[in-house]
């Protein structure tokens, strides 16, 4: 016997109808194809700085004086290096989270030459999101995966396995220790995914010797390449965790146990040297 009761339990329960499933779907896909055809005049176009800043303050941001320049910065590709803790990482992460934010429908990668180094930027990314509250359709940081409910997508990759870098369309990358990278990840795989939405690619890490980021580098600060910028700032820049400066103890200790001074002024002061450990170029 069907009673008012278990009918109205039945109700409750019964899966949604297809048709509901799909009118909800192609509703999400015409809201997204909404969004892509407004091209660069909308989802495609840069961050200006004011919006940047507008997120960078919603996430309770703020950079100290080494990172400002090159938040301010409007090229499109970026190459930064940095001293050890001078907070590259951090930066890169509010960068991404930035635009993933003000941009529905974005997608970048956050690369590192390994899993392990990839997660550094990805890691600051998913803290930020939870201290935050941001609500988000997905979440993995198994996969290393964050999907905003903007339906933003913000991954971590491995240049390990260089081929999982070849498909996608990004509108940014990071490449995190760059110099620990193969330029052809580059220039072969990230570069090439970037074009078709002119997307921004931020290149962060510290110098090791004369490689080809440092002549990236170099190249970035001419006129040779259009687009481009370089900048470097020390570890004693970043005042939140070095108060005192180039004087702080934590600077000076590190300065004291470095083998020699150029290992200590390109590991800490950001400034390049010509390998030590390199017998021919």
């Amino acid at each position: 016997m069907v009673t008012r009761a278990s009918r109205q339990i039945e109700e409750r329960t019964l899966p949604k109808p297809l048709e509901d499933i799909a009118a909800d779907l192609f509703q999400e896909a015409a809201q997204e194809h909404k969004w892509l055809e407004l091209g660069s005049g909308s989802i495609r176009k840069p961050l200006t700085v004011d919006e940047k800043f507008k997120a960078f303050e919603m996430l309770g941001f703020v950079p100290h004086g080494g990172q400002e320049p090159i938040a301010r910065s409007e090229a499109q590709f970026r190459v930064v290096g940095g001293g050890r803790r001078g907070g590259k990482s951090t930066l890169a992460a509010y960068e991404a989270l930035a635009t993933a934010i003000m941009r529905p429908y974005s997608l970048g990668y956050a690369v590192g030459p390994t899993k392990e180094l990839a997660t550094r930027v990805f890691d600051v990314i998913w803290r930020t999101v939870d201290r935050v509250g941001i609500s988000c359709r997905r979440k993995s940081h198994m996969l290393m995966l964050i999907e905003l409910e903007n339906h933003s997508i913000i991954r971590g990759k491995s240049a390990d396995d260089a081929d999982q870098l070849v498909g996608e369309g990004l509108d940014w990358v990071i490449i995190d220790e760059a110099a620990k990278i193969l330029p052809f990840v580059w220039e072969e795989m990230l570069r090439p995914a970037l074009s078709d939405r002119d997307g921004w690619a931020l290149f962060i890490g510290t110098w090791e010797g004369y490689n080809w980021i440092y002549d990236l580098y170099q190249r970035a600060g001419s006129d040779e390449l259009e687009g481009w910028a370089s900048f470097r700032f020390a570890s004693w820049e970043n005042t939140y965790v070095f108060p005192g400066g180039f004087d702080d103890p934590k600077i000076q200790k590190a300065m004291r146990d470095t083998t020699t001074m150029d290992d200590f002024y390109e590991q800490y002061g950001a400034e390049p040297k010509r390998s030590q450990h390199v017998v021919l170029p």
